[in-house]
């Protein structure tokens, strides 16, 4: 056995005192402790949980952007700008529907076709639906 380890005997077999140089971060029979390997695990909890962070903040931010896109177009059905209102009926058949519009008083109902209709003052209407007829 070349390169074993003997003990002063010359046997390969070492006594578990022999074993243990007394260094710190070992243990008998040569196995790191635990307190050696606590700062590593330590570090990559610390690494874990800023990487976490950072992808959760960058799947945020798209979000974000991502929401802000549709909502500088036009949406599909009732919305409402700073002094106006719309409903957008989005299809691509050419259909006309009937829409109930929430405004003062008792409700109304308008038929619109595709795209953007302007229903009122939005300090007018409260919302609009679609009523589920065609007109």
């Amino acid at each position: 056995m070349n390169g074993a380890a003997k003990n002063r005997n010359g046997s390969s077999e070492l006594p578990l005192s022999e074993v243990d140089n007394g260094s710190a971060g070992t243990l008998r029979f040569g196995l790191p402790s635990l307190y050696c390997l606590e700062l590593p695990l330590r570090l990559r909890r610390i690494a874990t949980g800023a990487l976490g962070t950072v992808a959760l903040f960058l799947a945020s931010a798209g979000a974000v952007t991502m929401s802000a896109g549709p909502a500088a177009a036009n949406p599909c059905g009732f919305y409402e700008t700073h002094s106006d209102a719309y409903y957008n009926h989005c299809t691509s058949d050419g259909s006309r529907i009937v829409i109930e519009i929430d405004d003062w008083g008792p409700n109304s109902e308008q038929c619109v076709g595709p795209g953007v209709t302007w229903i009122g003052s939005s300090s007018d209407v409260d919302g609009a639906w679609y009523t589920g007829r065609t007109c």
